[in-house]
């Protein structure tokens, strides 16, 4: 959409006055059940013979019908059983339901369908929000029989037989993740985060691998065009995840929910799924991203800070003994007079990390205890003198490695992740297995013990800020300290959601980075723990930055995303040819549509004291323009051309133009940021 278009359609597009605080309502008749507010109504019914049926899944504002009928609600697989859908032949039948009002004003349907042959019970859970036309889905499967149930690979929580359009197009939109691609290989298109809108043919499958995107995001929209509808679904997961969509007799089937796990459940116990929700809207692309966007802000999101975003300085810690302490303040008084408001020290702060200039943080990982060396005085010293400048203060941690050297000193060798007893991530060498090994989070004593120590580290060091780092995962089976063989990545992943649950209940003023080598573990449900995204460790250079953002901007608002700005990496400094002032200009504003981030990459020459002073000045020009907007960057945003291509190997920009604009809703403010594919 145009700005033109936006300006046009806006009046047209508000809600009567009021309309956004109608609440949500549960209205059942018998058999039926409908959850709904003003934007969105969902209709589910049961037969004389059981099951469950999707009879309406509507926009309520247009009217537009998505539900094709069929049965719904849950894809189990039990051994070699599946099933798409409750079908009345499938033995289910609803034995009681509930419903709920939610502290944030939404309304949550509890319906609990049980099969006395299987020993199974499944509780449905669907909540509707104020405000937005989402509806989210999770289940719980119980063994309510007297013997064990093996081989449960299956529970999607999102099961919905879809209208296809018999006429017109049905287009997919979707995201590739951080999927593996060759620099070398080509010419291909630069894959990372780049939006793809495809005719839909017979399937799409996407899949997140390991962790949540190292293939793909867990991210799908469908576009009936003739229509002018947008259906969203997603799945909030960390760890192995698949949305699939399929057409099967005359309509499109939409799955989703966690891959990868097998779980065998005693009597009396049970397994729960994701959230996945769907999104509905009316319009453009933009119009949908908006509506996903407000449930995120309204629903998911942490709160955000003031001045949010921060302008933040990254720093790997000691370069020049004996006074290092002196060393930093230098950078400190840089970083406050361009007027940066956080600065954080990166890898390489605790003990047992390399001195400089070398740069494997794996080693040390585990102690968490600052580097006397590093910080002589102390870093509770270091932190009052962050805060007394007038900035926030944070560290850099990755919980889930481990130094062996610190086995079993500081992390008992118990709750090392293992396949087929061999320490995940290791390498053995003279003997005995070297290198770092995984921290099992499904180890429900490691759990606390994370949680101890960061907590710990926030308290006694003061910290605003802490960036959580994930360099490498695979998945353990050990059976032998918190769960089952199969259902590693399952569990390593819910204890991953509760430590951060608890670190931020605990300190709610806490402003959180999540990052994984880069944006291996970009999850819609660790976004409601985490302010910020790392969108990639290769940000550089302008062009490939901007690719990053505006791809994660159809995910998540602009506030939420990171890319560094790496002053030697660009490289600012040119000596083969001197840069213009605009050109400087345009390698900062490349990265400040967006939370702006000044990183050094564990390089001297990209800390602040040896930038040249026009450098210096330019990004203390540039930040305070960058202030005088960024609180527009959470708002709406428009994709004012289409994301530009770059190829591989050679990277070169396109000479497509960017343009991109976050506005108020209803008009009033807005910034417009455009770009010409190779800069001035």
């Amino acid at each position: 959409m145009n700005r033109r278009e936006f300006l046009g359609t806006t009046a047209v597009a508000a809600l009567p006055a009021g309309a956004q605080t109608l609440a949500p309502e549960l209205i059942t008749q018998p058999r039926e059940w409908t959850l709904r507010n003003h934007k969105i109504s969902r209709q589910v019914a049961t037969g004389d013979r059981g099951g469950l049926f999707l009879r309406s899944l509507r926009n309520a504002v247009t009217g537009h019908e998505w539900a094709a009928g069929a049965p719904t609600d849950l894809f189990l697989c039990v051994g070699p059983e599946k099933r798409f859908g409750f079908e009345p032949d499938a033995g289910f039948q609803i034995v009681s339901q509930s419903s709920r009002k939610l502290d944030n004003g939404a309304l949550e349907l509890s319906l609990v369908l049980a099969s006395e042959a299987r020993g199974l019970k499944t509780t449905l859970q669907h909540t509707c929000f104020p405000g937005v036309a989402v509806i989210e889905h999770v289940c719980r499967i119980e063994n309510t029989g007297s013997r064990t149930i093996a081989g449960l690979t299956r529970f999607d929580p999102l099961c919905v037989a879809l209208r296809d359009d018999p006429v017109g197009p049905v287009y997919v939109h979707w995201m590739p993740g951080m999927a593996g691609y060759g620099e070398s290989d080509g010419p291909r298109l630069y894959p990372v985060h780049l939006h793809r809108r495809e005719l839909f043919g017979d399937s799409l499958e996407l899949t997140g691998g390991k962790r949540a995107s190292e293939r793909d995001i867990a991210w799908v929209c469908l576009e009936n065009v003739r229509a002018r509808e947008f259906l969203f679904a997603v799945v909030e997961w960390a760890g192995e995840w698949g949305l699939k969509l399929v057409r099967r007799d005359g309509h499109i089937l939409l799955t989703g929910g966690v891959l990868g796990s097998s779980h065998t459940l005693a009597p009396g116990q049970g397994v729960e799924s994701p959230r996945v929700f769907v999104v509905l809207a009316h319009g453009e692309l933009d119009d949908a991203v908006h509506e996903l966007h407000e449930y995120l802000k309204g629903f998911v999101l942490p709160k955000p800070p003031e001045n949010n975003p921060w302008v933040a300085y990254n720093i790997w810690p000691g370069y020049e003994p004996p006074d290092v302490d002196a060393e930093h303040l230098r950078e400190l008084d840089v970083a406050a007079r361009i007027g940066c408001e956080m600065m954080s020290f990166d890898a390489t702060w605790y003990e047992g990390s390399p001195e400089p200039p070398g740069t494997n943080f794996s080693l040390g990982l585990g102690t968490w205890v600052p580097s006397r060396k590093k910080f002589p005085r102390g870093m509770d010293w270091w932190s009052a003198q962050v805060h007394n400048k007038g900035l926030k203060f944070g560290v850099w941690v990755e919980p889930e490695r481990v130094d062996l050297n610190y086995v079993p000193s500081h992390v008992p060798e118990k709750w090392l992740a293992k396949r087929n007893s061999i320490p995940l991530l290791s390498r053995y060498s003279d003997g005995k297995w070297v290198g770092v090994g995984q921290v099992c989070l499904g180890c429900p004593e490691a759990v606390e013990w994370a949680k101890n120590w960061m907590t710990g580290l926030v308290e006694k060091y003061q910290m605003d800020w802490m960036k959580i780092d994930h360099n490498g995962f695979d998945i353990c089976n050990d059976p032998n300290h918190g769960h089952q063989a199969g259902n590693g990545n399952y569990a390593h992943t819910r204890g991953l959601y509760e430590v951060w649950a608890h670190v931020m209940r605990k300190f709610p003023h806490l402003i959180t980075e999540n990052c994984a080598g880069g944006a291996n573990r970009l999850d819609f449900g660790l976004a409601r723990f985490m302010h910020r995204h790392w969108m990639h460790d290769v940000s550089f250079p302008s062009h490939r930055a901007r690719h990053q953002v505006i791809g994660q901007s159809y995910l998540f608002p602009g506030t939420q995303q990171y890319p560094g700005f790496y002053y030697n990496l660009e490289p600012v400094d040119r000596p083969d040819k001197l840069r213009s002032a605009a050109n400087i200009d345009y390698l900062f504003r490349s990265r400040m549509i967006n939370a702006f981030m000044i990183s050094t990459h564990g390089q001297l020459a990209n800390r602040l004291t040896h930038w040249k002073p026009e450098h210096v000045e330019a990004a203390r020009r540039n930040i305070a323009n960058f202030k005088k907007y960024r609180h527009l960057l959470r708002d709406d945003v428009y994709h004012l051309l289409p994301q530009a291509h770059f190829y591989l190997p050679d990277g070169q920009p396109s000479k497509d133009w960017d343009a991109i604009e976050f506005a108020k809703r209803d008009g009033s403010e807005a910034v417009a940021v455009v770009f010409r594919g190779i800069g001035p």
